[in-house]
C-alpha cells in the first residue's frame, strides 16, 4: 500500500510543479512565508500579519455531511466566515503584492476523481470558485487515498488533467 502513496504523491507532486512553472498569473515571489487561512477562524484576510506574502484560503473541500468516508468531487464547497468580506478582503492584499490561493482538499476533505465525469466536475468547481473570488492560483493538498494501483493511477491522470485545464 506505501507504494502506491508514493506513486500517487509523486504524481501530484509533478502536476502542482508543472502547474507554477508554467502559469504566468500565480508566479511566486522567491521567498515566501505561508499562511493557512482556515486556521485563523473569524480573522480577515486583510488582517493577516504583512509578513505573509502568500495567503491559502482553506479548505475547498469534499466533506460536505461530515463523513470522510464518503467525499465526492460533487460536494466540493467553501464556507468563509463571511463570504462578503473574504470577497472584499481579497484584492486589498493582491494590491499589496501578496498572492491568494485557494488550497483543496485538507485533512477531511479530500476526494477520489474516478471518471472523465468526475474530472469535469473537478475543473467546474474549481473554475468557478476562482472567477468568484478572484483568487491567484490553487494549492492542491489532497490526503493519502486508497485503492488499487489502477484506480489510483486514474485518479492522478485525472487530478493532472483537470488541474492543467
Amino acid at each position: 500500500m506505501k507504494k502506491h502513496y508514493l506513486s500517487f504523491k509523486s504524481g501530484l507532486l509533478i502536476a502542482v510543479g508543472l502547474l507554477l512553472f508554467t502559469s504566468s498569473q500565480a508566479q511566486l515571489p522567491a521567498k515566501v512565508l505561508v499562511g493557512y487561512w482556515h486556521n485563523w477562524n473569524s480573522l480577515r484576510v486583510k488582517d493577516v500579519d504583512p509578513r505573509y506574502n502568500v495567503i491559502m484560503l482553506s479548505f475547498l473541500e469534499a466533506d460536505k455531511d461530515g463523513n470522510t468516508q464518503n467525499n465526492v468531487v460533487g460536494d466540493l464547497e467553501f464556507t468563509p466566515y463571511s463570504k462578503s468580506q473574504l470577497k472584499a478582503d481579497i484584492p486589498v492584499v493582491q494590491a499589496k503584492g501578496k498572492k491568494v490561493l485557494i488550497s483543496i482538499g485538507g485533512a477531511n476533505g479530500s476526494f477520489k476523481l474516478n471518471s472523465t465525469a468526475d474530472k469535469d466536475t473537478y475543473v467546474s468547481k474549481v473554475k468557478a470558485f476562482i472567477q468568484e473570488y478572484g483568487v491567484d492560483g490553487i494549492d492542491l493538498d489532497l490526503e493519502p487515498i486508497t485503492g488499487s494501483e489502477n484506480l489510483l493511477e486514474t485518479h492522478i491522470q485525472l487530478m493532472i488533467d483537470g488541474t492543467k485545464e
